[in-house]
């Protein structure tokens, strides 16, 4: 769907990528209070995770590097 943004699609199916405890999580914020697909996951994140491993984390997707020895394609 061409004119939907991805923040718009990331958002609706959020509901799709939860399971159990994190669904009825979820579903208990006010409708319309996740507008933005960063702001769910700043959330998520909080909920779910450490400050500190989150950090650490962040720094390791961030940090990411592929080596000589190692193929782009498997």
């Amino acid at each position: 769907m061409p004119s939907v943004s991805n923040d718009v699609m990331r958002t609706r199916f959020i509901p799709f990528a939860l399971n159990d405890d994190a669904k009825g999580w979820m579903y208990g914020f006010k409708i319309g209070s996740i507008k933005y697909w960063e702001c769910f996951v700043d959330i998520f994140l909080k909920k779910v995770l450490s400050t500190s491993k989150t950090i650490r984390i962040r720094n390791e997707v961030l940090s990411f590097v592929q080596l000589e020895h190692e193929p782009f394609w498997r």
